[in-house]
C-alpha cells in the first residue's frame, strides 16, 4: 500500500492562521503577490533507516513558497520599522514559529496506523529568498520555508 504522505501534511499545515486568508496551491502557483505553494518533494532511499524491528524511519521533505510583492526602497531612505520586505519576511516567520511550537507540544500530522511521527521542523530559521523578479508588476519575491519530517512507519 502506497502512503499518502501528502493529504494529512495539508490537513495539519493549514491550520497555521497565515494560511487563512492567502490562496493556496499544491505543486503550482502562478507568481503573483500573497500566492501560497506547497510543494512536496521526493523521499530519498539512502535517508531512510531500517529498524530490527521492521520499522523504517523515512525523512519527508515539503516546501512551503510565498510570492509575496516586494519594494525598491533602499533601508538608508526608509524606516527600517516601516519596511515592506522586512514586514513580509516577518509575517512568514509565523509559518516558521508555527511549525516550532507543533514540534514543541508534539502536534503532529496524522499519517495514520502504523505509523508515528518523530519529529517536523522547518529546515532554516527563517524563510529563504532564491528568486527576486523586479520585472514583474508588482516586484515579487519568492520565499521558500523548507519543512522536514521524519515518520517511522511499519509496513
Amino acid at each position: 500500500m502506497i502512503m499518502d504522505y501528502i493529504t494529512p501534511f495539508l490537513e495539519w499545515i493549514l491550520n497555521c492562521d497565515f494560511f487563512a486568508n492567502n490562496k493556496i496551491f499544491l505543486n503550482q502557483a502562478q507568481a503573483e503577490d500573497q500566492n501560497l505553494q506547497i510543494v512536496t518533494n521526493q523521499i530519498y532511499h539512502n535517508e531512510m533507516r531500517f529498524y530490527a524491528d521492521g520499522g523504517v524511519l523515512k525523512r519527508i521533505r515539503y516546501t512551503i513558497n510565498c510570492y509575496l510583492a516586494i519594494n525598491d526602497n533602499q533601508l538608508v531612505k526608509t524606516s527600517i520599522e516601516n519596511n515592506e520586505n522586512i514586514d513580509s519576511l516577518n509575517a512568514l516567520n509565523e509559518i516558521v514559529a508555527y511549525i516550532k511550537e507543533q514540534e514543541n507540544e508534539q502536534n503532529y500530522p496524522d499519517f495514520g496506523e502504523n505509523t508515528e511521527v518523530q519529529t517536523i521542523y522547518p529546515e532554516y530559521e527563517s524563510p529563504s529568498t532564491p528568486m527576486i523578479d523586479n520585472d514583474s508588476e508588482p516586484a515579487l519575491a519568492l520565499y521558500t520555508i523548507p519543512v522536514v519530517c521524519e515518520v517511522l512507519c511499519y509496513e
